[in-house]
């Protein structure tokens, strides 16, 4: 019984997590900004927290 309720957790925990990922897709394509590549994504991500030093980045400071 436990391995089953613990199943269902991880279950429950993966799709949470889905649906999380769909909803910021979801927000982020209503925004109608650029689509670019993960890798490129990933990159400016990184280069904005080294840059912030941990700062909370404005939006303008995303965008390259």
């Amino acid at each position: 019984m436990k391995k089953l309720i613990l199943w269902v957790k991880e279950a429950n925990a993966f799709w949470v997590e889905e649906m999380q990922s769909i909803r910021a897709y979801d927000i982020a394509k209503a925004c109608g900004g650029e689509i670019i590549p993960f890798e490129q994504a990933v990159f400016e991500i990184e280069r904005v927290r080294r840059d912030t030093c941990g700062e909370c980045p404005s939006s303008t400071e995303v965008k390259t």
